[in-house]
């Protein structure tokens, strides 16, 4: 097994997230939850927020959020450089 089999999804085991991040993703759960804005760009937001703590995930273009994990350096270099939409 690799490094990549061994990480677990935050979002499926939200009792390992620290008590920082599961608040932001239960703030972020309940916007995409209720329709509280456009999926897609509640989770640009989102991955902001979880950026600052450390963390990322990668999201679909119907704005569903997944692979919640602890941000490595690999996830900070392949960020496109650019305006956000």
């Amino acid at each position: 097994m690799d490094d990549a089999e061994l990480e677990v999804d935050l979002f499926e085991h939200p009792e390992q997230q620290p008590d920082e991040l599961r608040r932001i993703t239960d703030k972020y759960s309940e916007k995409l939850a209720t329709g509280d804005g456009d999926p897609y760009h509640l989770c640009r937001d989102f991955l902001s927020e979880v950026e600052e703590l450390g963390f990322t995930f990668d999201y679909d273009l119907a704005g569903e959020p997944y692979e919640l994990r602890p941000a490595g350096d690999d996830d900070i270099e392949c960020r496109p450089p650019g305006p956000s939409l």
